[in-house]
């Protein structure tokens, strides 16, 4: 099939190799990342239409290209638009940050990098999801349940991709399905019970995907989720824009015994970054992408 393009121009200078890479989410779908040619893709059906992948690139001039299938009407574009923002958070002021930034020599650079923007799910269902199968595991291995629980989503036609399974496809296959087939352990019961709420109404999860909910509201939600505890609900808000909470867990002290050169109590990390105050855990993942050397092993496939 032919395939047309369009542009959408970040009002600030976006990173988007920094935004695609800034976590491990990339490695599991609906995504792909081709580091040969810093084409970024997302897997993505429009109502009750055929899955299809677009294709964002760099063009050279601050903008983004999208490249998709045919020839969509404006309203599809408008709409593709949309997921592409939501899930690269072009729309997000980071403004408050770069200007804590100006202040310290080592993030100096973050406005001119086009650094703080974290990939993020097409739906908070899918982001939480992910961050149930990753808890108390190597990421390599969550990413392997995830690519196992997404066998239930819909296929894209000539592809070997996959969109991520709606909650209705992960109640169908069950929790017996879930830990035998997609070997996700315990965590199948988690799964279960979120599918649940959302199905049956009793978790409304729409006002995160509009941006709707914010502070301790947003935490309260996140920590209503059976599996999701204190750090991971953190590490869920900064995926969905809040940055006053820091996800502290064995992860983050091996990163800050690399930054800091010293093993750090949590009371020590907390204090590190306070002066940062609602920007306290962009901060410490600004650290972590550039002194972990996270990047380097994530485009080498290591991550």
């Amino acid at each position: 099939m032919k395939t047309s393009s369009f542009t959408i121009r970040p009002d600030t200078r976006f990173n988007l190799k920094l935004t695609v890479l800034s976590h491990g989410y990339f490695q599991t779908p609906p995504f792909g990342w081709d580091a040969a040619s810093g084409v970024f893709s997302i897997a993505m059906r429009l109502g009750g239409g055929e899955p299809f992948i677009v294709g964002v690139r760099e063009n050279g001039d601050g903008g983004l290209r999208v490249a998709v299938p045919g020839k969509p009407d404006d309203e599809k574009k408008r709409e593709i638009r949309r997921v592409v923002s939501h899930c690269l958070k072009l729309d997000e002021d980071l403004s408050g940050f770069y200007s804590l930034c100006e202040k310290t020599k080592r993030f100096s650079g973050a406005e001119r990098a086009g650094a703080g923007r974290l990939l993020r799910s097409p739906t908070a269902f899918e982001d939480i999801v992910k961050a149930q199968l990753a808890t108390n595991v190597a990421w390599k291995q969550a990413v392997r349940m995830i690519h196992n629980l997404c066998e239930l989503g819909p296929k894209v036609p000539g592809s070997d991709r996959r969109l991520f399974p709606e909650p209705g496809a992960i109640l169908s296959a069950g929790e017996s399905w879930l830990r035998e087939h997609a070997r996700v352990g315990y965590r199948a019961g988690y799964v279960i019970d979120l599918c649940e709420k959302v199905a049956e109404g009793s978790l409304d999860l729409s006002p995160v995907d509009r941006g709707e909910m914010r502070g301790d509201d947003l935490k309260r939600l996140f920590m209503s989720v059976k599996g999701v505890g204190k750090s991971t609900a953190h590490y869920l808000m900064m995926l969905h824009g809040e940055y006053s909470h820091l996800s502290i867990d064995s992860a983050t002290h091996a990163v800050m015994r690399k930054i800091a050169g010293k093993e750090m109590t949590d009371e020590q990390i907390e204090s590190r970054y306070r002066r940062w105050g609602r920007y306290k855990a962009l901060a410490l993942w600004y650290e972590w992408v550039t002194a972990s050397g996270w990047i380097e092993r994530a485009e080498d496939g290591e991550a």
